[in-house]
Parts: structure tokens; sequence; C-alpha cells
């Protein structure tokens, strides 16, 4: 793998899921309250379930593909995530949702669910392996945590909890994005090209997983950002089954930095800026249309421009002498560029100013 498994945009994402190629048969399809497991036996198994690994979907709209998930493990990159896993004896469980926007602990109630079930039919007494990507790490680490606190509950039986590109610390969804996302909603969500993955995107913003993932939230265009309270909710429903799963090994992956260095923006600085071309931000009334001059771009000095700036200085020289009678005086002749660029020096374009009318929300580099 080398880019994310889960396609967090779903339907509002550039590609489709008809680009997909068709993912193989599964060996076995679980039926589960809430989802579906998709099961891959290991060839070194003989169909059986005998080491088996659940990886648990994300974040996204609508409901999980099978296509998309073996796309992202299997065909994404250099590293074939399911087969190594086969190589290596282990049978694969991918765990899908009916609603991936739905709550996290409903989810995990359906996580519950397929652990049990991996349990149940497992040959053998090998450990499990659980985890998932993205918002699957949550919603496995809270059934794993869950499974050991509830006495209701049978035992995980599972020796690795494994988290790929999990928010653990709070998702980090731009408050720009969000107060854009809105804004463009309420002014264009009746377009008819652009309507319907506009009213999708905001959906997906105050959906309730998003709400309890997401560090700072705003629902509308000029709310302050701040933890909505499905995340307090949630947070404190994790801290009553423990945090995390206690009895088993604990690893995760970050698909991303490794240096832990931000891009240097900070906060209440400028993100994004148009120097050119025409910006409409709405047709209600009263709003202007604003327009940005397009900077020069800078040209190429090159042998022949400065040969040519040379002739031109002669030839004002000469003309110099041809109305004074004589050499030109430091004083009447024009001012030369420095030795080094004969060029004549330039002042920078000028640009535009923005008429006033209504604003855009607005955009800081950095949530607070």
């Amino acid at each position: 793998m080398s880019a994310p498994v889960v396609d967090v945009w779903g339907p509002v994402a550039p590609g489709t899921r008809s680009s997909i190629p068709s993912a193989p048969e599964p060996h076995d399809t679980w039926p589960l309250a809430g989802g579906t497991a998709w099961v891959y036996y290991s060839p070194l198994n003989r169909r059986q379930l005998v080491r088996p690994v659940i990886l648990s979907d994300g974040f996204s709209g609508g409901s999980s593909s099978l296509d998309q998930l073996w796309n992202g493990l299997e065909e994404n990159g250099n590293f074939r995530f399911i087969s190594e896993l086969h190589a290596a004896g282990r049978d694969v469980i991918i765990l899908g949702y009916d609603d991936r926007t739905a709550s996290i602990t409903a989810n995990a109630d359906t996580a519950v669910d397929c652990i049990r079930r991996a349990v149940n039919e497992r040959i053998g007494r090998a450990k499990l392996v659980v985890g998932g990507f993205s918002m699957g790490g949550l919603v496995t680490r809270y059934a794993l945590a869950k499974m050991e606190n509830d006495p209701s509950l049978p035992d995980h039986e599972t020796s690795l909890y494994l988290s790929y590109d999990t928010p653990h610390g709070g998702a980090w969804f731009p408050v720009a994005l969000q107060a854009f996302t809105h804004f463009a909603t309420d002014h264009w969500g009746d377009d008819p090209d652009l309507g319907q993955a506009l009213r999708q995107l905001s959906g997906l913003l105050n959906s309730p997983a998003a709400k309890q993932m997401a560090r700072w939230h705003i629902g509308k265009v000029g709310d302050t950002p701040a933890q909505a309270s499905e995340r307090v909710a949630f947070l404190e429903a994790l801290d009553e089954v423990g945090g995390w799963p206690r009895t088993l090994r604990t690893i995760g992956v970050a698909n991303g930095v490794d240096t832990g260095t931000g891009n240097g923006i900070k906060a209440d600085t400028t993100a994004v800026r148009s120097d050119g071309g025409t910006l409409r931000d709405t047709d209600h009334p009263g709003h202007r249309l604003a327009r940005h001059l397009p900077l020069r771009q800078p040209q190429r000095r090159t042998h022949h421009h400065h040969r040519r700036t040379r002739r031109m200085d002669r030839e004002r020289d000469r003309r110099d002498r041809l109305t004074t009678g004589g050499r030109a005086s430091d004083d009447a002749r024009p001012p030369r560029s420095s030795p080094g660029c004969r060029a004549k020096q330039r002042a920078p374009p000028a640009r535009a100013r923005l008429p006033s009318g209504p604003a855009l929300p607005h955009a800081n580099a950095a949530t607070p």
C-alpha cells in the first residue's frame, strides 16, 4: 500500500466506484447487524478459519464497498497487503458497515459481532489480530475495550490491535474547509451541476461520526469552532470502557510525513490567494464581482536581450549629442540601469483593489 486505503470523500471524490475493478469473490460472507464481513481464507489453511485478521473499514459516505477496500489493500501500490497476509498463513476478514457516517459506538457493535463470530468459527486456538483504517481503528479500539470491560460479552481472544492512519487524538478537518463547504451549500446547494455533491459533502462533515472525530467542528457558517457535543459524549464513552484495550499488544501506523514537521504556515495567515482570473462569490443582490489583475511573469534575460539594450543605449547617446551639440550632461540624460543589468527598471504592476462586499468565510491556515 502506498496511498490511503479508505476513500474519505466517497461519492464526492472525483473517481467513481465504477472505475474500480471488482474484488475476487470472497470465500465466505457474514451478514452482520449493521454491516457485512467478507472472508478470504489463506491458501495454506485449506479454506478454514485458522489465524483470523479482521480489518475494519473507515469513515466515508454511504455503505462500505468491497471493491474499494480490496483495491486499497491489494492493488494500491507495490505492496499487496492481503497476499502478504495469506502467504504468512493469515485469514483476512474485511469488515464493512451499512452506514460509515453512523456513530462510532454503533458501528463498534457490528465489530463486536464480527469478533465473536471469528472466535466461534476459528479452528484451533490462535489469537486474533483486529484493527482498522482511519475511523476503523477507533471503531475496533472501542469494540475491544468494551469486550474487556463488559461482563456480558465474551473474551475477544485477540493478541494484537492495529490502527492505520487513525485519528486517536481527533480528526483535523480544516475549519476553513468546513466553513467554505457550508457556505457553498447554502448558496449553490440547488445548482443542478454542483448541488448534490455540495450537499453530500456538507452532510459528511455534519454526520455523527464526523462530529465524534473532529477536533474542531462548525455546523454552519459563522459558528465558533469547538468540540461537538457528540465528540464529548464519545470521549466519555471511551473512558468508561478504559480508553484502550489492555490485554493485548497495540501498534499504529501513520501514512504521512515522519518528521512531525508542519507546513510552516501560522494561524490567521492567508492560506489561499488568487492573483489571476475572476472570482464571484454569489449572485445575491448587492454582492459584487471581484477581479484580480494577473501578475506579469518575470522575463528571462538572454544574451540577445543585453545586446539589444546596449544598442538602444548607444542610439540614445547619439540623439542626445545631436540635440545638445555635444555629449549630453548627466543631468540631461535619462538614468541608465546598473552595469550588471542595463534593462530599464520597471515599476511593479499595479493591483486592482477589491470592491467592498460580503466576504467569504475566514480561511485560517491552521485551526485553533
